[in-house]
């Protein structure tokens, strides 16, 4: 018991450290303020009213035909391309069925059916709309907003109802007009927008939680106004109910963005701070819309600034959470262009050349896919393209654009996105077709690209952690990928609430590809989100003889168990082959055996196994992993959509709520000295074969590669991490 307690205050008294005084006692407050329902006190819910709105300036026409025409005419345009333009573009740009997909998906919510995450479809029923859980039927409480988030357990994932809150499905019914030109579409989408505000006052129920949620709901209502500003469905009735709604939005993020300044410097606080960019800018005429404006603009400049690394990497390690932010950072370039911002406009775009050097160097050029790497909700704020969720050719070609005006894309959906935040001119831009590198080191972020032809790449993961955001115990993980197959992957995110069990595995080490001791995390799981204790990782890029590209990493993660053990890893590509060579030693003398598991997951194919190698095959390209472990007894498995507690194995996830069985490799050794497994992947079965006591490799009889670097460089840099 007396453990327990100590256990429990060391591990408080840690994640207090790690969060820094500043933010410690701001998330105190918040906690002290929510439970003891100060926040239900002084936070007064409000209901929606046109009349109460149109009170805040003595300048606006109450007579809805010409508060239209007043705005009109006093209104300044936020960068958003008429609805005539981009039917236009459109009907050039999109593929005949990709524009039937579009249309379709409107008329599924005119049926009550929603995309869920940019991929699974779901049917709602029309009561309860905006409480309701699809999947379990489930309603929220109607209560104060405060209160909600105290009862996450009995009501379940909160994703599942904040996800129709965003308003993305917007996008749907206002892509698929312009199309078709089908008034029943703006129809449905007022009716909806008119029922939310009559059934969620302010701060009462689940979609006034989060100042994200909130922000990127002001945004759709942004794009609403402004694309269809022109156009005669767009009624003084209907602008009114924009306006009035926005005015709430306003009130929530003034008041709710201050806790995300101190202590949630990520995504969140981006979108929350151009929600009320946004808002500011529609309500140009409302008494503190210059306050708001200010307010907004100071965070989004300090959060460009912080939240981007000069190698182009960002604060949360996670591909879907930096487009997240950039696809925020679009919207407010967007947005300040027109009103002369020109300092956050600059700074926006110092940014983009390292990001967009980033994310290319990672993508797959088959399919417009990034390594399924980091924390992935299941976001896509730009959701106007008919691209697929995981195609990040969107947003580089976007960030291509800002970095040098140039597109490294030839035509195609992708450049939808290009036409909203940069506009129709932007589509004339020398198209300049992207150029690999066969080797990057993203040092801060910590991953590191072997690119030895365009369609062939490999992705170590090798970097200490440095930010509290996003976390995944996944040091030493490598992706593999050839001629558009990702043949070694990482399992994603799946859902962060189906069960702490479920969560922890696709977030830990056990989902990755390296080695498990033990059947423990590289890093001590806290919380939802978090870690304790983080990893130190280190990297050399190598010469071999005989190696064209070899990369050396070590973490410390382990090192914290009795032996103090060590891992290395050497990622190198040789005749058309990688080679994964893994080193684990204890630092420390100690009889005591660890459980050690080499852990590879394969994509969905049909899989066949012998004594040391497993052939994989996709359509028509089969690849070999041929493994073996320098210790006497091993056990060489697979196990495909292990679903029980204390076996979860072989699952990937690329959508948010949505999983996959999926072929894993394991094997296994016990071990209290230290202990080596190479791995081959290739077209062809290789012969691995130890040498020179255990100091060399030889593949296929005819290549020896030398593990020198293993034995002498990687002691040393580990040293330097303890």
């Amino acid at each position: 018991m007396i453990n327990k307690l100590f256990n429990r205050f060391n591990r408080l008294a840690n994640e207090l450290r790690l969060l820094g005084f500043k933010a410690s006692y701001r998330r105190i407050i918040f906690e002290v303020r929510r439970r003891l329902g100060l926040d239900a006190i002084v936070k007064r819910p409000r209901q929606f009213s046109i009349k109460q709105y149109l009170r805040t300036s003595q300048s606006l026409p109450t007579e809805t035909t010409e508060y239209i025409q007043y705005w009109r005419l006093h209104r300044t345009r936020l960068g958003l391309n008429k609805a005539d333009d981009a039917q236009r573009l459109l009907l050039e740009l999109i593929p005949t069925e990709h524009q039937e997909a579009i249309s379709r998906r409107a008329l599924e919510i005119h049926e009550g059916i929603y995309q869920q995450f940019s991929h699974n479809k779901q049917q709602y029923s029309s009561d309860n709309l905006w409480y309701q859980n699809p999947e379990d039927g489930i309603i929220w409480p109607q209560t104060h907003s405060s209160k909600i988030l105290l009862h996450l357990r009995q009501y379940g994932d909160i994703k599942l109802v904040w996800e129709i809150g965003r308003f993305s499905w917007a996008m749907d019914l206002v892509r698929a007009w312009i199309l078709d030109r089908n008034d029943t579409h703006i129809d449905l989408l007022f009716k909806l927008i008119q029922d939310f505000a009559d059934n969620n006052p302010l701060y009462i129920g689940p979609q006034w939680t989060s100042e994200q949620e909130v922000g990127i709901r002001v945004l759709m209502l942004t794009f609403i106004q402004e694309v269809l500003a022109e156009e005669d469905v767009l009624t003084g009735e209907r602008l009114q109910l924009l306006h009035a709604l926005l005015e709430l939005h306003g009130h929530y993020l003034e008041h709710d963005l201050n806790y995300a300044e101190i202590a949630i410097r990520n995504n969140h606080l981006i979108h929350g701070a151009i929600g009320l960019y946004a808002v500011s800018s529609v309500l140009l005429w409302h008494p503190k819309s210059t306050l708001w404006h200010q307010k907004a603009a100071t965070v989004l400049q300090a959060a460009v600034e912080e939240q981007w690394y000069d190698d182009g990497g960002y604060v949360q390690p996670s591909h879907n959470y930096q487009r997240s932010a950039w696809h925020g950072m679009l919207w407010a370039r967007m947005i300040a262009q027109p009103l002369g911002d020109t300092a956050l406009v600059n700074a926006i775009h110092s940014k983009a050349s390292a990001s967009y050097r980033f994310f290319i160097s990672q993508l797959n050029l088959t399919t417009g896919m990034l390594p399924n790497w980091g924390p992935n909700d299941g976001a896509l704020i730009g959701l106007w393209t008919s691209c697929d969720y995981a195609d990040y050719r969107p947003l580089i070609q976007t960030l291509g654009y800002l970095s040098n005006n140039t597109l490294p894309f030839t035509e195609g959906p992708w450049d939808e996105e290009l036409f909203w935040f940069c506009g129709k001119d932007s589509l004339d831009a020398n198209r300049y077709l992207f150029q690999h590198s066969e080797l990057v080191n993203l040092n801060k972020q910590g991953l590191h690209i072997l690119r030895p032809s365009p369609s062939t790449f490999a992705v170590l993961r090798c970097g200490s952690v440095s930010s509290r955001y996003g976390q995944q115990a996944d040091q030493l993980h490598v992706d593999l990928w050839d001629s558009g197959n990702n043949i070694a992957l990482d399992a994603g995110s799946y859902n962060y609430n189906k069960g702490i069990h479920i969560h922890n595995w696709f977030r830990g080490t056990a989902s990755h590809n390296t080695v498990i001791i033990d059947e423990l995390d590289q890093m001590i799981p806290h919380r939802t989100f978090k870690y304790l204790r983080w990893t130190k990782a280190d990297y050399q890029v190598c010469n071999i003889k005989g190696v064209d590209h070899a990369i050396l990493g070590v973490h410390h993660g382990y090192t914290r168990l009795e032996g103090c053990w060590g891992h290395a890893r050497l990622l190198l590509y040789v005749n058309q082959s990688w080679i994964i060579i893994d080193r684990l030693w204890p630092m420390e003398p100690s009889d005591r055996e660890v459980t050690l598991r080499l852990h590879w997951q394969l994509p969905p194919g049909n899989i066949q196994t012998g004594k040391e190698h497993v052939q994989l095959t996709i359509k028509e390209d089969s690849y070999y992993f041929s493994l073996i472990c320098s210790l006497n007894h091993s056990y060489l498995s697979v196990v495909q959509g292990e679903d029980r507690k204390q076996n979860f194995d072989g699952w990937h996830s690329r959508y948010y709520n949505n999983r996959e069985p999926i072929p894993a490799i394991n094997l296994k050794a016990q071990a209290a000295s230290e202990c080596l497994y190479i791995t081959v992947v290739g077209k062809e079965k290789a012969m691995i074969e130890l040498i020179e006591d255990n100091k060399s490799v030889k593949i296929n009889r005819d290549h020896t590669i030398s593990l020198q670097v293993l034995f002498n460089t990687a002691p040393s840099l580990l040293e330097k991490l303890l």
